[in-house]
């Protein structure tokens, strides 16, 4: 199964690095090293980029899906925006 979404690139990739070295290079480290390199990528913009993530297993994915919050917009399938919609919503009302 695959998902689409549109990921904001800057943001993710001083996620994935968690340090200051991902902070400052901003988008450098994910060109290279990260989410463009592991997914199939379309660059949108300078700041946004489509993905199209393969999963096996739904619960995995829409747990790593949530941990990027608003940088992250689900596209396709409308199953699993709609479970990242409720667990989000779920979440603000804790």
């Amino acid at each position: 199964m695959c998902v689409r979404v549109y990921a904001c690139m800057c943001v993710m990739s001083s996620a994935l690095w968690g340090t200051v070295v991902g902070a400052v290079f901003g988008g450098a480290p994910t060109d290279r090293y990260g989410r463009r390199t592991r997914y199939n990528a379309v660059e949108i913009d300078t700041d946004w980029d489509e993905l199209y993530i393969d999963y096996i297993y739904e619960e995995d994915l829409i747990e790593t899906l949530l941990w990027y919050g608003s940088n992250l917009v689900v596209i396709s399938p409308k199953s699993i925006r709609d479970q990242i919609t409720n667990r989000a919503s779920e979440l603000i009302h804790v």
